[in-house]
């Protein structure tokens, strides 16, 4: 006998009703039944508790994921804070999933349909601006289509910013906290406040600039999310398009959290073997049009952020103008200085999209080389503005 999911599901649909306690009520009924402290649970037991809970599993998912759809829109015209709606809405989700984890075997569920379920989920965590929540659900993401691919995680090649080199994880537990981009270790002696709390790293054309403590601890945890093992057996379609969709909101997130402070890390983290160009590359021999796609959504993703980077060299604001058009973006670079910040990271990332753009045969060679041309001279002229403000100040 199936439980009744009307309360629930009604609960949930009215805004004024989500908040902590009705998200405990949808962990405890979706949860609690395989909670067995510490007995294993048989399949025939996983079996009938499938038959009684996937249906209001599904049903709280597919309404929740079109519920946040709307909250964004909602929320314009109810002035507040409504935090406690959103994150009600975003737990129950992920609980929901949880238990359609546990009954996959046992649900109709289709080949893929959790993962594009919770690859859905997760693209709404970063619209809602829950960067940090999306890292940390597309790490458990990432492994699980690790699983689902049958693909080793401790052949993902990582790269040490301290030196400059690639190295490969011998070991990756993906129930580790701490599955991470290894950083070179530190000297045992270096143990006074200032040398812990920055860290030399080397960015792109080799310059050497410095790591916060809380910029190290981020690509620790969460570098390895921009890139995915590339394999022959990986030939499925779908497969690889949830590959892409989890390393493009991975590069979202990662841009807009901390204000984004991050994003001067990008050209690094994309210059690696399994990168997003590199999947757009493999879709390329089964769907050149979708793969055409992704790979001019990443070269306009790049464009708008370096128009109004607030990291990667400190972008003032250009001209005002009705529409700043691609060429707009391609042409004209706008430099300030801070004390940290370095224009070649942006110069890096307006290359990498000019790379994107080259493969998805958007733009002739003719027109690459031009645009690549005058970036360079942009890049020279704010980085020659630079040093000669730097001069002054010293004077």
């Amino acid at each position: 006998m199936a439980i009744p999911s009307n309360p629930l599901l009604l609960s949930l649909k009215d805004f004024s009703k989500c908040n902590e306690q009705l998200s405990s009520s949808v962990r405890n009924t979706l949860l609690g039944p395989f909670q067995s402290d510490g007995k294993r649970i048989s399949p025939q037991e996983i079996k009938i508790k499938a038959q009684q809970y996937a249906p209001l599993a599904i049903r709280i998912v597919n309404q929740n994921i079109q519920s946040l759809k709307t909250f964004k829109e909602w929320k314009r015209s109810h002035p507040g804070n409504h935090s406690s709606i959103k994150h009600c809405l975003i737990d129950t989700s992920f609980y929901a999933t949880q238990a359609l984890q546990q009954m996959k075997s046992f649900t109709a569920l289709k080949p893929m349909d959790m993962e594009k379920t919770t690859s859905n989920l997760i693209c709404k965590l970063v619209d809602l601006g829950e960067w940090a929540r999306a890292l940390d659900e597309l790490r458990r993401f990432r492994c699980q289509l690790a699983d689902l691919a049958n693909v080793p995680l401790e052949q993902t090649l990582t790269l040490n910013l301290r030196q400059g080199t690639t190295t490969t994880n011998k070991s990756l537990n993906c129930n580790d906290s701490n599955i991470s981009l290894p950083v070179a270790p530190k000297n045992a002696k270096d143990v006074s406040p200032s040398k812990q709390r920055r860290t030399e790293v080397i960015f792109a054309g080799g310059r050497l600039s410095t790591m916060s403590s809380t910029d190290e601890d981020m690509l620790t945890k969460y570098a390895d999310l921009f890139t995915f093992p590339m394999e022959a057996r990986i030939n499925d379609k779908s497969m690889v398009l949830l590959i892409l969709a989890y390393q493009m909101n991975a590069i979202r997130a990662w841009c807009d959290i901390h204000d984004g402070t991050l994003l001067k890390y990008l050209a690094v983290l994309l210059d690696r073997p399994g990168n997003f160009i590199d999947w757009c590359k493999s879709l390329m021999a089964s769907d050149e049009p979708m793969a055409k796609k992704q790979l001019d959504l990443l070269q306009r993703h790049l464009f708008k952020l370096t128009a109004k980077s607030p990291s990667c060299g400190k972008c003032a604001e250009p001209p005002k103008r009705k529409k700043m058009t691609k060429d707009a973006l391609l042409t004209n670079v706008y430099f300030t200085r801070s004390n940290t910040d370095d224009p070649l990271q942006i110069f890096a990332l307006q290359v990498l999209a000019l790379q994107a753009g080259c493969y998805s045969g958007a733009m002739p060679t003719s027109s690459t080389c031009d645009r690549f041309v005058r970036l360079a001279v942009g890049y020279e002229k704010s980085s020659a503005q630079g040093k000669l403000k730097k001069k002054k100040l010293g004077d």
